[in-house]
């Protein structure tokens, strides 16, 4: 989880961060609310998350009040989609990837993902 105090010094420190975490349905998972205001903007359901949202519970899970938070999004973030997957990375300003902090699907987005990272900083992976 990520505070907008702190994504602003690291928003003008480094080229690029990579919060991970504190997107979920709980009161404390502020983080795209967060970088929602550090980059001076506010957040909107994703009607494209939601509907993924609501194939990939089925009926076992409803999609409640609570799990709807969850794609509340910034409304000028740059969604990148991972097969299979029904959270999108959320990239703002090329500067800031969003991933969820559940290790399987942070791996498997990172994964995907890289190829949309700019390339200054693919060094770093490899």
């Amino acid at each position: 989880m990520v505070g907008r105090l702190s994504l602003n010094v690291i928003i003008t420190l480094c080229d690029t961060s990579f919060p991970i975490g504190g997107i979920g349905p709980t009161h404390d998972d502020i983080t795209y609310e967060s970088v929602a205001k550090a980059f001076d903007d506010t957040l909107e359901y994703n009607q494209i998350t939601l509907d993924k949202m609501k194939e990939s519970f089925g009926t076992e899970k409803k999609l409640t009040k609570n799990r709807m938070r969850m794609a509340l999004l910034p409304s000028k973030a740059r969604l990148v989609s991972v097969p299979d997957l029904w959270v999108p990375v959320v990239v703002m300003g090329e500067k800031v990837y969003v991933y969820p902090g559940i290790p399987p699907m942070f791996e498997k987005m990172l994964h995907v993902c890289s190829l949309s990272i700019p390339s200054h900083i693919h060094d770093p992976f490899h």
